[in-house]
Parts: C-alpha cells; sequence; structure tokens
C-alpha cells in the first residue's frame, strides 16, 4: 500500500478506492481522529493525505502537529474538483519516486503521461522510448500495471477529462484536450468508464458545484451578520 487518504466527513463511515491505476491507494471516510491514527499506523506508506469538505479540521485533530514519518498532505473544503486534482498529483508524485521498480517502464511511464494528451501516441512510440521492442513491452507493462497498454490510456484520459469537465471546461473542448479526434468515440468511452455521458457529466457536477458555492456563500453571510 503506498497512498492512505484519510478523509474527514459526518455521516459516511465507508472505504472506496481511488481512482488511479499506477498505484494501489485507499480513502478512508471517517469523522473520528483516533480511527484516522489507527488506520495511519496500520502499514507504512509513501503519502498521507489529510481531507475534509469543511473550512477546517477541527481542533481535535491535531493534523498540523503530526509525524507520520512520510510527506503528510492536508487539504480544506475538498470537493469533486479537488479530488479529482489529487488522483492527478498522486501519480505523479509516485511516479516521479520508485513505483514502478523497472527502470525501463518508470521511463516509458514518465513518456506516457508527458504525452498523453497527443492523439497519436502508441504503444510502438513508448517502447521505442525505452528500446525496447513492442511485443516485450507489451507483456512488461501488462505485468507491471495489471492491465494494458490500450486500457491504461483511455483511463487516464478520461481521468484528465473528468477533471476538466468539473473544471467547467466544454465537452467539445475537453475531447481534444485529452488527446481524443472524434467526439462521438470520446462519448463513448467516457460513458462506459464513468456510467454518464460527458455532458450530463458535466452537468451534474456544475449543479453540485454551485450548490456548495451557494452554500458555502449562505453561512458566511449568517456569519457576518
Amino acid at each position: 500500500m503506498d497512498v492512505l487518504v484519510l478523509y474527514r466527513r459526518k455521516g459516511l463511515n465507508h472505504v472506496k478506492l481511488l481512482d488511479h491505476q499506477t498505484v494501489k491507494a485507499k480513502l478512508y471516510v471517517t469523522e473520528c481522529y483516533q480511527n484516522a491514527m489507527e488506520l495511519a499506523k496500520e502499514a507504512s506508506y509513501q503519502l498521507i493525505a489529510f481531507l475534509t469538505d469543511e473550512r477546517a479540521f477541527p481542533d481535535s485533530w491535531k493534523v498540523y502537529d503530526l509525524n507520520m514519518g512520510c510527506p503528510t498532505l492536508v487539504l480544506t473544503q475538498v470537493n469533486q474538483f479537488h479530488m479529482g486534482l489529487l488522483n492527478q498529483w498522486i501519480d505523479t508524485y509516485l511516479l516521479e519516486g520508485a513505483s514502478p521498480r523497472d527502470k525501463a517502464m518508470r521511463e516509458s511511464l514518465q513518456y506516457i503521461h508527458n504525452h498523453l494528451c497527443d492523439s497519436n501516441l502508441s504503444l510502438d512510440q513508448a517502447a521505442a522510448h525505452v528500446y525496447i521492442s513492442k511485443y516485450h513491452y507489451s507483456r512488461l507493462f501488462q505485468k507491471h500495471m495489471g492491465v494494458g497498454f490500450k486500457e491504461y490510456i483511455m483511463r487516464q484520459r478520461i481521468k484528465r477529462a473528468k477533471v476538466l469537465l468539473n473544471g467547467g471546461e466544454s465537452v467539445t473542448n475537453t475531447c481534444y484536450m485529452v488527446g481524443y479526434n472524434d467526439l462521438t468515440h470520446f462519448s463513448k468511452v467516457f460513458k462506459r468508464m464513468v456510467g454518464l455521458p460527458p455532458s450530463k457529466y458535466r452537468a451534474t457536477n456544475q449543479s453540485r458545484n454551485r450548490w456548495r458555492r451557494g452554500e458555502q456563500y449562505h453561512e458566511s453571510t449568517e456569519v457576518g451578520s
């Protein structure tokens, strides 16, 4: 286990996997500080993140005074857009470190992430970058990543697309910005992986973000009145 994300949010008490493929990471949702500390001590991590959708952690959560023995990230007022950025940041952070172990694979993954949104990115290019035959590279990729090259590229592009759509980018612009040349194909891939067409995903999250901003504005006016 490389990454532990502890999300303080009232009313939720479940576990789910973060949305990325380069490493295994778990997200625990809890409002109990003692439970969070127990989870943090269960294993050795490369990174631990403390998140909350509130303005600040309560004083009982001494997140700024902790010494976890690894880099620790603290984020407040987290929303779905931030979670998408966090996933990308975790991927990049661990890619720069020691994952995966094989040097050639690590270099090829760096190449992939640098050219992910190039429409002509291919297995041949990634293999040639590290001077490995595409057949050997394909087997090596499957072994290290647990998924084929094409599927991995689609998942990473859709992940970036979700961040862009959450940020208010149009579906058409998002399609081209993540490396697709065909809007229909992009929409089909997105729906297969996310469960919603990109237009509906964007509309749903935009409404949710507007509601959150309205709620925060209402709270701030009450405090100021």
